[in-house]
């Protein structure tokens, strides 16, 4: 398992080398690993014995996959709401106390957002990630805080962990989050709940953009925009 993680986190393809050093274990026995997964599918090698993630995890992961009603009804508004405003889009959902995008719309305007999830554990610096915070029971909440470190990103991020829930206080009273500078400097993050017909926050619908651009005009426009699309979606999810 710390293999197909260290490879499918891997920005490239990796070597058998790279895979022992952070296994801590010897080349051979990396090697031995390695190779098993190989012949079951779940790696693929490339030249000079690099290796990348193989089409058994695709399968896999395919068959696990329990957004995938989320991930249909969402993707044409999504795609509508990224060429309208010309920023990267995504929906996210909380699971296993990390930040998912079940679906990413990348934009492309020369200022975008990496459309690799390597977001996972901004829930406390992201607009999505905030608008599902705030979603929470109180005591799941606190018990979260608890045990969840808050990264510091950047000299904006929030990292007090009752600062943060006086931050998220005001997301559940305006219905929406925008977050500036918290994750990365220079981008900001507009998002807002997405519900099931109980009226449960099931996911986080929000757009990424340059902080250059964040007015008020700015955020209204593309707030409309959000609700628009939520909507939508949720329309679709009824069925």
């Amino acid at each position: 398992m710390d293999i197909l993680e260290i490879v499918g986190n891997a920005a490239e393809p990796v070597r058998n080398g790279e895979i022992a050093s952070q296994l801590g274990v010897s080349p051979a026995t990396a090697n031995n690993l390695i190779r098993t997964l190989y012949a079951r599918g779940y790696l693929n090698q490339h030249r000079g014995g690099r290796y990348t993630l193989g089409m058994q995890t695709f399968i896999l992961g395919n068959n696990a996959d329990v957004w995938s009603e989320l991930r249909t009804a969402s993707l044409e508004p999504l795609q509508k709401l990224s060429q309208a405003i010309q920023v990267t889009c995504f929906l996210g959902v909380f699971h296993q106390n990390q930040v998912i995008a079940v679906n990413v719309i990348e934009s492309r305007n020369p200022i975008s957002i990496s459309i690799r999830q390597r977001w996972l554990d901004q829930y406390h610096s992201t607009a999505a990630g905030k608008v599902l915070l705030s979603a929470l029971p109180e005591a799941e909440l606190e018990s979260f805080l608890e045990k969840m470190p808050l990264r510091k990103l950047t000299e904006r991020t929030i990292c007090d962990p009752e600062q943060l829930k006086e931050d998220l206080s005001e997301v559940r009273q305006l219905g929406y989050s925008v977050v500036r500078d918290e994750s990365v400097f220079g981008i900001s993050s507009l998002g807002i709940p997405v519900r099931s017909h109980e009226g449960v926050t099931i996911a986080a619908l929000s757009s990424a953009f340059s902080s250059y651009f964040l007015n008020d005009k700015y955020l209204l426009e593309q707030l409309a925009l959000l609700q628009k699309a939520r909507t939508e979606i949720e329309m679709r999810l009824l069925g």
